[in-house]
């Protein structure tokens, strides 16, 4: 038997935020103008995810708060 393990759009998004490069921007934009999550989902589970990081949180939270605003954005535009 074959299992296949998948993360959840939200997750996708939020393993994308510590990178943040141009094509995890695009790929978090695609995921919520799909509808697939929004930018409340990914704010609340990169925050509670934040726990747990090792590692220096300064560049991380910053990638956050853009990351959330794109998502704003795109919500904005599929209205």
């Amino acid at each position: 038997m074959l299992r296949a393990h998948v993360l959840s759009p939200v997750d996708l998004a939020v393993s994308k935020i510590a990178r943040f490069a141009d094509n995890d921007k695009e790929d978090i934009a695609a995921l919520v103008r799909l509808g697939l999550t929004t930018a409340d989902e990914i704010e609340q589970r990169a925050t509670s995810a934040l726990v747990g990081y090792v590692g220096g949180l300064a560049m991380l939270k910053l990638n956050l708060r853009d990351a959330v605003a794109l998502a704003r954005r795109v919500e904005r535009e599929r209205v």
